[in-house]
């Protein structure tokens, strides 16, 4: 028998303006080097499991380029997007459900100036602009032309309510 496993991840967002629902979208990810390793050493070596971790957003301002290669302390190719009235990083509190982890209960954006998201990560530091802790996973907008898979654009007022699963997948 022939079998392979791997994971993979998906943001879920939903957009709002006071109660007016302004739409939605899918963002797919990739889990970065780090998170890979993290996820190996924890499950297979007793290394020190992380218990908290938060979703971050990157500012498409100066962006070049996001890559599994990068930590939380080295991504020359983005900066974070930290236009929103939350202290801190949002916290991600997922579940564990059948092959999969994934919270509740969505974690909430409140912009407080405007901005272009250009992307999401998720990290073990709820610090903002933090390089402390893993990089667990992070997803980019393509700048393809599909409107569906540009940056998006917030206002000052904007909220967003943030679902991310992670998924293991087997073929």
């Amino acid at each position: 028998m022939k079998s392979s496993m791997g994971l993979r991840g998906k943001y879920r967002v939903e957009r709002y303006v006071g109660d007016k629902h302004l739409g939605g979208f899918n963002l797919s990810n990739a889990i970065s080097d780090s998170g890979t390793n993290y996820f190996l050493s924890a499950a297979v070596t007793a290394a020190t499991q992380l218990s908290s971790w938060f979703i971050g957003l990157i500012n498409s301002t100066g962006f070049t380029a996001a890559s599994v290669a990068n930590t939380l302390a080295s991504h020359a190719g983005w900066v974070e997007l930290t236009t929103y009235s939350e202290s801190a990083r949002p916290q991600w509190s997922p579940s564990l459900g059948t092959k999969l982890l994934t919270n509740a209960t969505a974690t909430t954006f409140t912009f407080n100036a405007a901005g272009v998201v250009q992307g999401f990560f998720v990290a073990s530091d709820s610090t903002k602009n933090g390089a402390a802790g893993t990089l667990l996973s992070l997803a980019t907008f393509r700048n393809s032309g599909d409107t569906a898979d540009e940056p998006k654009t917030v206002t000052n007022g904007e909220v967003w309510r943030v679902t991310y699963t992670i998924e293991g997948i087997n073929d």
